[in-house]
């Protein structure tokens, strides 16, 4: 009898204990993130996905995903010299609380590229240093899909 109810209270307290794990992982979350220079100025990511799908190539990304929160590297860069980087993109999200924005890591800067759904290209003048490509968002459902033309001063890094 004693063994059956020591089982009962273990098995409570854990299946009571990973339910607050990760409902406290997605709460760090929230649409206030968008607007959070420091945070996704940081070079760490923290994100969450219900489902993600993604691949991405040298110059080339496509990312369809369900409730995504946090901020996400896509692409590093590394300038040599001054140079621009040529972006085609196409984001499309069932909510505005989604952005695609470049970090300047040597100028502390953020450089917004698009906000919400949109199809565009842009033409960004980058100075040397070093750059992270990130996605932003809050409870968004979406695909992204991006690609990038650049010359042979832009190194684009592994995200990771």
């Amino acid at each position: 009898m004693p063994t059956r109810i020591l089982c009962i209270i273990i098995f409570c307290c854990t299946f009571s204990s990973c339910s607050c794990f990760l409902e406290s992982s997605y709460d760090r979350f929230s649409a206030d993130l968008l607007n959070d220079h420091d945070r996704i100025m940081q070079e760490g990511d923290s994100y969450f996905y219900r489902t993600r799908y993604s691949t991405i190539t040298g110059q080339e990304a496509l990312c369809t995903f369900t409730q995504f929160s946090g901020c996400d590297t896509i692409y590093r860069l590394s300038v040599h010299t001054k140079s621009s980087l040529t972006l085609n993109v196409s984001i499309e999200v069932d909510t505005e609380q989604f952005r695609l924005v470049l970090v300047d890591q040597n100028r502390n800067r953020l450089i917004p590229i698009q906000h919400g759904s949109a199809t565009a290209a842009y033409t960004i003048q980058l100075e040397r240093g070093y750059y992270a490509m990130k996605m932003v968002g809050y409870c968004a459902d979406g695909v992204l899909s991006l690609q990038l033309h650049t010359s042979e001063e832009v190194e684009i890094l592994p995200s990771n």
